[in-house]
């Protein structure tokens, strides 16, 4: 009997890909993703993927007994890709402060001005709030590699208006639910 220790991905392997996981999931929670974090997790879980890959064909080669641990790396990547693919991560974050939110805006629509920034918003720093024609247009820290990217709030809709009047690049718009967006502009 050969030893399966060598060839079966077992915890210490799926502990390693908690890291680029971890890595893409906050690189997904902005409204533009950073590319550095977004690249280091992709990197990362083709890594992981490919070692696994080459893991199940030297267990097979071997003739070594099919072990469970084989799937819990698809089935976890599964997860993650789901759970990206539905804005979750993005999703999940903007809740933890959608009330700051939309406090901020309902102050810019009280008063027609923009606030002092940088502001926190939720787990998200802000550092311009402008009032735009229909709603609020909010500038987050990060942006996308040359160009920028955060929330807007337009209770009535018209997020390509304001790229078609010039208040942004528009590449990349989210909706996230009673008006608002994410958005990302072209880099």
């Amino acid at each position: 009997m050969t030893d399966e220790r060598a060839t079966v991905p077992r915890w210490p392997f799926h502990a390693a890909l908690a890291l680029p996981t971890a890595a893409l999931l906050w690189a997904e929670s902005f409204p533009g993703r950073p590319a550095l974090w977004w690249t280091l997790g992709v990197l990362g879980l083709a890594l992981g993927a490919l070692t696994w890959l080459a893991r199940l064909g030297l267990s097979r080669a071997r003739r070594d007994p099919w072990s469970w641990w084989f799937v819990v790396g698809p089935v976890a990547g599964a997860l993650v890709l789901a759970f990206v693919a539905v804005d979750g991560p993005l999703r999940v974050r903007w809740a933890l402060g959608e009330d700051r939110f939309r406090d901020a805006a309902q102050r810019v629509l009280d008063t027609g001005n923009g606030e002092p920034t940088p502001l926190r918003l939720g787990t998200y720093t802000i550092t311009s709030l402008e009032p735009v024609p229909g709603g609020v247009l909010m500038d987050e820290v990060t942006g996308t590699p040359g160009g920028r990217a955060g929330f807007a709030y337009l209770p009535d809709g018209g997020l390509e208006r304001l790229a078609a009047e010039g208040y942004l690049t528009l590449a990349e718009s989210r909706g996230l639910g009673g008006g608002w967006y994410a958005w990302a502009e072209e880099g």
